[in-house]
């Protein structure tokens, strides 16, 4: 059995790694990829002159907490935006109200006729601040969320 690596040709990206009986290691690669022997990590390894090679900590730092909107880009090993502003912005503002609307819900029971006052009260300030997150500035990138009331 022989260990093995296939990776991208062009960008030295790896795509999968497994084992195989030597007479099927040529069999592993398809059109664009090499196939090399051993094994590697794809998070924090890529092919480099038919080497297995380490991101460095900057590259996996970046590779690996990609913001909404952005991608990998190998073999530059840089993180690329891959959607439009517009693009990314509606998608944070949409998951923003999906939060805000959950949180909404979740305290709809302290309001209704059988509550105190004390946590009607209590619970209203923190309903209208979620209400007004769409007003922050910044919304939807920076988002202060208000501290639900004990």
């Amino acid at each position: 059995m022989k260990l093995f690596t296939a990776y991208k040709t062009a960008t030295g990206e790896i795509l999968r790694t497994g084992s195989c009986a030597d007479s099927d290691f040529e069999l592993q690669v398809q059109e664009g990829e090499t196939v090399i022997e051993g094994t590697a990590n794809d998070i924090i390894q890529y092919v480099l002159n038919g080497e297995i090679t380490d991101y460095t900590g900057e590259e996996l730092a970046a590779k690996t907490d990609l913001a909404y909107g952005c991608k990998w880009q190998m073999p530059e090993k840089i993180v690329v935006q891959d959607l439009t502003d517009a693009e990314i912005t509606a998608y944070l503002a949409t998951q923003a109200r999906a939060k805000r609307d959950r949180l909404l819900t979740s305290c709809d029971w302290t309001q209704t006729a059988d509550q105190a006052n004390e946590t009607k009260t209590k619970y209203q300030a923190y309903r209208q601040t979620l209400r007004d997150l769409t007003n922050q500035p910044g919304f939807p990138f920076t988002i202060v969320w208000p501290t639900i009331p004990v």
